[in-house]
């Protein structure tokens, strides 16, 4: 083997694998998050909010805050970077945002 070769493969083996690592980063991770969330987010939207839960709609955390004992309705706070909301659900109107939404829960 040429010395010109040894030296080719030693320029071109860490470009490749930072391209191998790029593409593994760029393509392949979303993907497996994306399949990871779906493949949860079906496994858990049949289940009732519980106080303190947290349920993640895309980067986004809701967390139940109480759920009202006389109206049934379901208290949602909202804790972002910037500014905090909240509202509150019946659990129909729950359950029709967790499947619209695509929310799932994080494990407890």
């Amino acid at each position: 083997m040429s010395p010109w070769a040894v030296i080719g493969y030693a320029v071109l083996a860490p470009i490749v694998g930072l391209v191998a690592l790029l593409l593994l980063h760029l393509v392949v991770e979303p993907l497996i998050t994306l399949a990871w969330a779906r493949w949860y987010h079906y496994r858990t939207r049949d289940l009732a909010p519980k106080v303190g839960d947290i349920w993640v709609q895309g980067k986004t955390n809701l967390i139940i805050e109480h759920n009202a004992s006389g109206n049934g309705r379901i208290v949602v706070k909202v804790h972002g970077v910037y500014s905090t909301a909240g509202w509150s659900d019946s659990p129909e109107e729950w359950r029709e945002r967790v499947r619209r939404r695509k929310l799932w829960r994080l494990a407890p």
